[in-house]
């Protein structure tokens, strides 16, 4: 639908409001989300998902195993590139974590 705007998650909104309040600089992880297509690449971009940086640690979301495993060899190369745009001297560490999936609710049978 033409003139539509893109919806931000709240995560998004609150990371730009924060930034605003801090006198301008950008907290870590809106940095990271801003950049992370781009980092990714188009293979991980959609599959792979930061969800919090502490420090010079990025945690990566991914949405099972098999990915976490491939996912593993990507690390080194998304800490270096992630590590300029953070004012980080050396690279990051990227750590990955399989995303928690709920448990069916319900009666078992």
């Amino acid at each position: 639908m033409k003139g539509r705007k893109e919806l931000a998650s709240i995560g998004d909104l609150l990371d730009g409001v924060i930034a605003g309040i801090g006198g301008g600089s950008m907290s870590p992880m809106l940095v990271v989300r801003q950049v992370w297509h781009e980092v990714a690449g188009e293979e991980w971009a959609d599959r792979a998902r930061p969800v919090r940086c502490d420090g010079a640690t990025v945690v990566v979301e991914v949405a099972d195993g098999a990915a976490a495993s491939m996912f593993r060899y990507e690390t080194r190369r998304i800490g270096r590139a992630l590590a300029g745009p953070l004012g980080v001297v050396d690279a990051l560490r990227v750590t990955i974590r399989v995303a928690r999936t709920r448990a069916p609710s319900g009666p078992r049978e």
